[in-house]
């Protein structure tokens, strides 16, 4: 329970850290995210590059060069606009306003736009669980590979963890909130499924640690998840993008995702957009939490 009382303590800061970075930094709150791009993109007047994520304050010029191409959503209502260079755009509060050059318009989105739960804060909320999340990397314990502060879709959710001092052998448990133990076994390899005789409760707390001992000392990793009830599951089908959705349509879902605390699902996306786009760095990060 100590580990949990820390990693809550933890969390408890950086939540702290995001809802105070408005008042430090702007006045004002972003209104919109960058959610594709091509070609070059520059902010505030050519003297920053813009890239996919980038957030967007009301007053924000953005210019987009001849050739490239640009899609922003607005947090409050969902609507998307796209603008092909030449052209520079001022943000408003509700829609970019054309400055010079080619003028915004309207995107049709290929999937429903019930989204709008993906705002400034539960984005900076989301921002901070992800630093959570990678508090624990490079550290000299086995780094876990998912279930880590998350919620999962999952009935029998899969362990996963990174090799660790060349060690093949590991000892996981899996316990929940009061700290009583419902798995405990040595696993060989680099993930174990949950068996299916055993049944995990819906929006329950569980947190698990994989652990080894290499010449008297013991190593471990640890996680924490919950598993999502049916009508969650049913909620997140209804919003995923189908077929061949675009970048921005898939941007704009694993963001929402990841503000509602499916992190896991979310690094599929993630994972999959900065193979599309090795050379966007918004993406390498996020793929690799």
């Amino acid at each position: 329970m100590n580990t949990v009382n820390t990693r809550l303590r933890l969390f408890k800061l950086l939540l702290c850290a995001v809802l105070l970075l408005p008042f430090s930094l702007s006045a004002s709150s972003p209104v919109a995210m960058i959610s594709d791009l091509q070609g070059k993109v520059t902010l505030h007047g050519n003297d920053k590059a813009a890239e996919i994520l980038s957030e967007l304050n009301v007053g924000d010029i953005v210019n987009v060069d001849a050739g490239g191409k640009l899609v922003v959503v607005f947090y409050d209502s969902g609507n998307e606009f796209s603008v092909s260079g030449p052209s520079a755009i001022r943000i408003g509060a509700a829609a970019p306003e054309p400055v010079n050059g080619n003028k915004p318009t309207r995107k049709d989105s290929s999937y429903d736009k019930g989204l709008k739960s993906i705002k400034s804060k539960t984005f900076g909320l989301a921002q901070a669980a992800l630093v959570l999340r990678s508090a624990g990397k490079g550290s000299a314990n086995p780094e876990l590979r998912g279930l880590v502060d998350t919620r999962t879709l999952d009935s029998y959710p899969v362990f996963r963890w990174k090799p660790f001092k060349e060690q093949s052998v590991y000892h996981l448990e899996l316990t929940d909130a009061t700290g009583l133990t419902i798995i405990e076994t040595d696993v060989t390899g680099n993930e174990y499924r949950t068996p299916e005789n055993i049944t995990l409760k819906p929006n329950e707390d569980y947190f698990w640690y994989l652990s080894v001992k290499i010449k008297g000392r013991k190593y471990t990793g640890r996680g924490d998840f919950s598993m999502v009830d049916n009508q969650a599951r049913k909620d997140v089908e209804a919003h995923r993008p189908q077929g061949k959705a675009g970048v921005s349509d898939r941007v704009i879902f694993a963001t929402w995702l990841e503000s509602n605390r499916y992190n896991d699902e979310a690094r599929k996306y993630w994972v999959t957009l900065a193979k599309e786009r090795p050379d966007v760095e918004s993406l390498r990060k996020r793929a690799q939490q």
